[in-house]
């Protein structure tokens, strides 16, 4: 059989079927990922980024390849996740800037449009490395370029520029320090030679009505586990790396006359593995950095930015790490029980950054819009330069929105890749879509072995999809979804994060995800909790204190004391007077609450307050047993948005109450 020509129905079966092999052996390339940094997630990016294609494909009918390509590039870039995923996007991105405007692609059209691609695909990295994925690319674009001037058969040209790609992807396990010492081949390279090993298929197999059948499967079963599938080879993961930075930034970035080499010129002052891809009307960015929100402020300069993800490589592999040890602890028949619950919580929640990465701790950003301009809290907000505008702007325009369901499956799918269950601990639901928002998003992900916090079978045991919760050990593939349990604080900042940090202890000594979820509720009822609000301009601006409340507090300087109720509802629980008697008020509070000498555990959040929350942990910790804990954190911006500059929050737990149930 001989092919002359692909045109759009061609084109997009042989790209469904590249992306579904790619798909198909995603896992398997997160195994070897070692390359720029050893994060387990090559083949997951790889597999979102064509699932994009496929998705965007599955209802498009055009005649022409050209329009074919240009939708898969355009889908390529905004599904984009990590490095490899970004490349490959550049690549069909390059490839449809030759060919958008081709009703049918011939063999030298295709190798000639190959080669210019695969050449400004090295062009959209700051640094390319050889025997990486770039080098197959090249290899094998020029492997076709070669054949296509002896043949005008597709099917023969590409068929030995694949076999071309099998020798180059061979070649790369010696070329870079870190596929050697590891022994394997670059992972993105491979994802590539999947790719062109499924079109290959069908070129030989001839079958397009089947392959038209798989297609159609593969979309009705595909669910966002796919997306997250976790690595087969964690000892891989603690390869050492040459990345010197901490996290993964990504974003897209629309515009008109993007200049991508400025781009990419401006970003490599803040990082490495810098990826600019895309067109002069949409870019992908994808760039390793100690500062995400330099990134993003530079990106908010050149356009309108979305789809932000910022990934905390450093906390992916301790993560990897942990989980490698509690193996371990299970061969060796460890009498400590090991940690097999993943605790995640989100924005709502306040504690030392410190202790979240210590710990493991997975937060899910929350949305902040700042003069029209959005990006999800953490590391890609500057704290510091919020709490310049609330001072020196009062009236700048600020809004806040639940985390995407996106942020959430991703937090779930990595707490998952590491441990046999995942707790999430929720913002209060009855203040916030947050706690919903997550609950759907690890419905989809976990395919309905989301279940509510505490719920059992009627023996006793943890349901789980497919499987039981019993004593002892159990063992968990890749594919097979963990127990996730939901628990709602029913309360927001520093008391959020007191039952939290409780969480966390538990899951350290063993407790399950539904041990530990009810024995927060018996905490939670325990808790005393207050927010002082020292500037009520936030509080009246929103609407949420209006009326004669708000004038009579103005004219008497007053102060309210919030707190939240047992359904999670906010409520005043008293008032003080006067801007500076925030830290009094709150400490008569904690005098009522414990008498002197007694040992409490106390969490304290503020708002660019630190003077005034430190001598709040003075007078505290001189009051109460010298043994209580206390601990002090910042304010995340979303509560902050509300209580505004000088609010400080205390919750408070009475050590008499068991730490471990």
């Amino acid at each position: 059989m001989k092919i002359s020509y692909l045109d759009g129905p061609r084109l997009s079966r042989a790209l469904t079927a590249g992306s579904q092999t790619l798909i198909q052996n995603s896992a398997s390339l997160d195994a070897i990922n070692v390359f720029p940094v050893p994060d387990g997630d090559t083949g997951t990016n790889m597999a979102s980024t064509v699932r994009a294609i496929t998705s965007s494909l599955a209802a498009f009918r055009p005649k022409n390849a050209g329009s074919v390509l240009k939708r898969a590039a355009q889908s390529a870039l905004a599904g984009a996740r990590g490095n490899s995923g970004a490349i490959l996007a550049q690549f069909f991105s390059a490839l449809a800037e030759e060919l958008q405007h081709d009703a049918r692609i011939g063999a030298k059209r295709l190798a000639n449009a190959a080669v210019s691609a695969a050449e400004k695909t090295r062009r959209a990295l700051s640094i390319p490395k050889e025997g990486t994925i770039l080098t197959v690319l090249h290899d094998w674009a020029h492997a076709m370029h070669e054949k296509a001037q002896q043949s005008d058969d597709i099917l023969h040209v590409f068929i030995a520029a694949y076999e071309s790609a099998k020798a180059s992807l061979a070649r790369t396990r010696n070329m870079l320090p870190e596929m050697k010492r590891a022994g394997v081949v670059d992972a993105g390279a491979k994802g590539f030679v999947h790719m062109l090993e499924g079109i290959v298929q069908l070129i030989r197999s001839g079958s397009l009505k089947e392959a038209a059948r798989a297609d159609k499967n593969l979309q009705a079963s595909a669910g966002a586990m796919l997306d997250f599938q976790a690595p087969n080879d964690i000892d891989v993961l603690s390869a050492s790396s040459d990345s010197q930075f901490r996290y993964c930034t990504e974003a897209l970035v629309h515009g008109e006359g993007l200049d991508l080499d400025a781009i990419r010129t401006q970003l490599s002052q803040y990082g490495d593995s810098v990826v600019v891809a895309g067109t002069e009307s949409l870019a992908k960015i994808h760039v390793h950095t100690d500062a995400p929100y330099q990134v993003f402020d530079f990106l908010d300069s050149q356009g309108l930015v979305d789809s932000h993800k910022v990934d905390d490589m450093e906390l992916q592999k301790l993560l990897a790490h942990r989980a490698q040890l509690a193996g371990q602890n299970q061969r060796t028949a460890a009498t400590e029980k090991p940690q097999t619950c993943a605790v995640v919580t989100d924005t709502g929640c306040d504690l030392p950054e410190a202790f979240l990465f210590e710990h493991g701790v997975i937060k899910v950003p929350a949305l902040i819009t700042i003069d029209g301009k959005t990006r999800p809290d953490g590391p890609a907000l500057d704290i510091r330069a919020m709490h310049r505008l609330m001072r020196e702007h009062p009236d700048f325009s600020m809004s806040t929105s639940q985390p995407t369901d996106a942020a959430f499956s991703r937090a779930f799918a990595i707490a998952s890749a590491h441990a046999d269950e995942v707790l999430y601990i929720g913002l209060t639901s009855a203040l916030s879509g947050t706690f919903q928002a997550g609950v759907r998003a690890a419905t989809s992900l976990f395919r309905g072995s989301a279940a509510p916090a505490g719920q059992t079978g009627q023996d006793g045991r943890t349901e789980r999809a497919g499987r039981t919760e019993q004593t002892g050990q159990t063992e968990r593939s890749p594919q097979t979804p963990p127990h996730f349990v939901a628990f709602d604080s029913r309360t927001v900042t520093a008391a959020q994060g007191i039952l939290t940090s409780r969480a966390v202890e538990m899951a350290e000594h063993g407790l399950s995800a539904g041990e530990i979820a009810r024995a927060l509720e018996t905490l939670r009822d325990r808790m005393v909790f207050f927010v002082a609000v020292r500037n009520l301009s936030s509080l009246i601006r929103s609407g949420r204190l209006h009326g004669v409340k708000s004038v009579i507090l103005r004219k008497f300087g007053l102060r309210p004391l919030l707190t939240t109720n047992k359904e999670g509802k906010a409520e005043t629980a008293g008032i003080y007077a006067g801007e500076k008697n925030t830290v009094s008020a709150l400490l008569s509070r904690i005098k009522k609450a414990f008498p002197a000498g007694s040992r409490a555990e106390l969490h304290i959040s503020h708002v660019d307050a630190p003077e005034e929350a430190q001598k709040l942990v003075d007078l505290c910790a001189a009051y109460l047993h010298p043994e209580s804990k206390i601990v002090i954190s910042e304010m995340g911006p979303v509560l902050a948005s509300l209580a505004w500059l000088g609010a400080i929050s205390v919750a408070a737990l009475p050590d008499s109450v068991p730490k471990l149930v």
